[in-house]
């Protein structure tokens, strides 16, 4: 959790700033300012795991590898139901390349048609509710417009990177639907204020447009 907060924390911090510009040096600065909170990422990681060996990148991956084959082997000995990403290499390269897989099966699996049991229907059905939401809300408001109110609100871009990654964390270290359901609750209130609110956003925003517009139709 420490490790995904970190990330978010910086956008959030770097962002806010750009807050207190007019709307041209807004615009303006954003890119730069991203490009300094990415730097600022890469900086600070490195040393958090001066800090404590729990949190060095190596120890990291090593913690994810073993988590990952003890589930997965518990699973098959206990009949679990259990997914796979593939032949997964716990090397930086390794893990990156797996991030949309993993980061998709933590949010929006198992899917319906995957149930085997009675309780997993519960966690289906919770994803499949997330998986509608998101569809929903980029196809009504659109992809431009969403990554726009994103970036005009810091708080809630954090609070997607945060959820993201931590999906990331749990999606290639569990392997288990069952242990998945409960390991990734930290994120989902986090992902679905990210994907709704700005939908909130939108519909005000739109509505104010009307009434605009009627006002203007009418002293016209």
């Amino acid at each position: 959790m420490l490790i995904s907060y970190i990330p978010a924390l910086i956008l959030w911090l770097v962002l806010s700033v750009s807050n207190g510009f007019n709307r041209f040096w807004r615009i303006a600065m954003r890119p730069i300012l991203l490009l300094f909170a990415l730097a600022a990422i890469f900086v600070v990681g490195p040393q958090v795991g001066k800090v404590s060996e729990a949190y060095a990148l190596e120890q990291v991956l090593a913690t994810a590898e073993t988590t990952s084959t003890y589930i997965a082997r518990v699973t098959e000995e206990k009949g679990g139901t259990g997914y796979s990403l593939g032949n997964v290499s716990y090397t930086p390269q390794g893990l990156i390349v797996l991030f949309p897989r993993a980061v998709t099966v933590t949010l929006y699996q198992p899917m319906l048609y995957e149930v085997s049991n009675p309780v997993m229907l519960f966690s289906a059905l919770e994803s499949t509710a997330v998986l509608f939401f998101t569809i929903f809300m980029l196809f009504r408001i659109g992809l431009a417009r969403f990554v726009s109110i994103l970036t005009d609100n810091p708080f809630l871009l954090a609070a997607l990177v945060f959820s993201v990654f931590f999906a990331f964390a749990v999606g290639v270290s569990t392997l288990n639907y069952g242990s998945l359901a409960r390991y990734k609750i930290p994120c989902l209130p986090f992902y679905g204020l990210a994907v709704i609110y700005p939908y909130s956003l939108y519909r005000k925003q739109r509505k104010a447009r009307e009434e605009e517009r009627k006002v203007k139709t009418a002293l016209a």
